[in-house]
C-alpha cells in the first residue's frame, strides 16, 4: 500500500481496490442483455434460463468472452424500444425479418445460430396437398406473427391475396381450431406445435400433416455493435467447432427436428 500527501491530507492508495473497479466495470461492459421475442420452448422456456436457442446463444457468448445478461421475451416492438434506448444489446430475431431493417435501428446480425422449422399444418384426415403455395388459395390459415415476413414473397403474395388469412402471436390455440375445423392450416414452427401437444391429451401427433413452405428459417441475433457481433461469431465458432453445440443439440434431441416430416 502506497501513502500519498495530498495538500497536507495522508491519503492511502490501494492498487488492489483499482484493479477490484477496474474488474467490475470490465464486466459490466462484456453483458449482453437480449430479447427473444414471444419464443417458446423448446426455444426458450418460461423460466427463460433453458430452451435450446438460449442454451446456444448463451455459449457462444461465453466462448467470445461475453456474459449473457438479463432477458426479455416481449413484443417484436417492445424489444425494438428496448434496443433503441439502449437497455439491451441484442435481439433474437429471424434473419430475414425486414421489420427491423425498417425501424431506423442499426443491427448487426449475427451468423446463424439455429433453424427455425415452419411448416404448413393440417389435419391428417383431410389428406391435403400443400406441396404448391397455390394450394393455399381460398384457405382458412391461421399464422404466426410475421410470417409474411418471414417465409418469403411468394408467401406473402399469397397471404395478401387471401381473405381467410389472419396472423396471431398466441398460438396455443392452433391445434384445436384445426380439429374442430374452424381453420384449413396453421402456420407455425414444427417444434413449437408438437411441444404444445405433449401438453394435452386430446390429440397426437399423427392427426396432422407438417407440409414445408420454404426453406428452413434461420435464426441470428441483432447485436448493437460490430465489436461484439464480433466476438458472438467468434464464440459461435468456437461452439461449432469443439463439440459444444452438437451437445446442445443432443441435449433436446427428442424436442428439436430439422424438417417438417
Amino acid at each position: 500500500m502506497r501513502v500519498i500527501f495530498i495538500f497536507g491530507l495522508l491519503l492511502l492508495s490501494s492498487p488492489s481496490l483499482a484493479a477490484y473497479k477496474s474488474s467490475a466495470e470490465t464486466e459490466k461492459s462484456q453483458q449482453i442483455s437480449i430479447a427473444f421475442t414471444f419464443s417458446m420452448p423448446p426455444y426458450l422456456y418460461a423460466d427463460l434460463n433453458t430452451g435450446i436457442e438460449r442454451d446456444i446463444i448463451a455459449a457462444a457468448l461465453k466462448a467470445g468472452d461475453l456474459t449473457l445478461g438479463a432477458i426479455h421475451n416481449v413484443h417484436y416492438k417492445r424489444a425494438i424500444d428496448l434496443f433503441q434506448k439502449g437497455e439491451i444489446e441484442g435481439i433474437v430475431s429471424n434473419t430475414g425479418n425486414y421489420t427491423y431493417e425498417q425501424s431506423g435501428a442499426t443491427f448487426y446480425a449475427s451468423n446463424k445460430t439455429i433453424d427455425y422449422i415452419d411448416c404448413s399444418i393440417s389435419l391428417a384426415r383431410k389428406n391435403l396437398d400443400l406441396n404448391n403455395i397455390d394450394a393455399y388459395s381460398g384457405k382458412t390459415i391461421w399464422a404466426f406473427k410475421t410470417a409474411k415476413q418471414t417465409l418469403g414473397s411468394r408467401f406473402e403474395k399469397m397471404a395478401n391475396n387471401n381473405p381467410y388469412y389472419s396472423e396471431d402471436v398466441d398460438q396455443s390455440k392452433q391445434a384445436e381450431m384445426l380439429l374442430f375445423e374452424r381453420i384449413d392450416i396453421a402456420i407455425s414452427d414444427r417444434n413449437i406445435f408438437a411441444h404444445k401437444l405433449k401438453a394435452s391429451d386430446n390429440y397426437s401427433i399423427q392427426d396432422f400433416s407438417f407440409h414445408p413452405i420454404t426453406q428452413a428459417t434461420a435464426r441470428t441475433v441483432r447485436l448493437n455493435s460490430k465489436q461484439n457481433l464480433e466476438r458472438f461469431n467468434e464464440g459461435l465458432a468456437i461452439i461449432k467447432n469443439n463439440g459444444s453445440y452438437d451437445k446442445i443439440i443432443a441435449k433436446y434431441q427428442n424436442e428439436y427436428f430439422s424438417a417438417c416430416f
